[in-house]
């Protein structure tokens, strides 16, 4: 848009593209948003293996920001520390082994 075209945009005209800008600002921000979860969760299921392979005490934070693909600074952004994250990891594997019980007993019972 040329600033002749810029200085003909009648209010409704402005308040369509302001409208339209803050869609493309909300989706923007919702991206981001769904990139930091998903790294997150990429965090958790590595930090998940290397537990497996390492054992917690063999396991540093080092480890898991190599096998996540990130730098230290990029983990404290999600985790305070290596105790936080395998935390996450045991939680998740609580609520794994739930839906398991739950799904095994709708399979032998299923008004459950």
């Amino acid at each position: 848009m040329s600033i002749e075209q810029a200085q003909n945009v009648t209010t409704d005209e402005y308040r369509q593209i302001a409208s339209f800008c803050d869609y493309l600002e909300e989706q923007a921000l919702s991206l981001k948003a769904r990139k930091g979860e998903r790294t997150r969760a990429r965090l958790i299921a590595r930090t998940a293996f290397l537990l497996e392979t390492k054992g917690y005490r063999n396991l540093t934070q080092a480890d898991i920001c190599e096998a996540g693909g990130i730098g230290v600074a990029t983990f404290y952004q999600y985790f305070q520390n290596k105790s936080e994250i395998c935390h996450c990891v045991m939680r998740g594997f609580i609520e794994f082994m739930e839906l398991g019980v739950r799904s095994a007993s709708r399979t032998r019972n299923p008004k459950l």
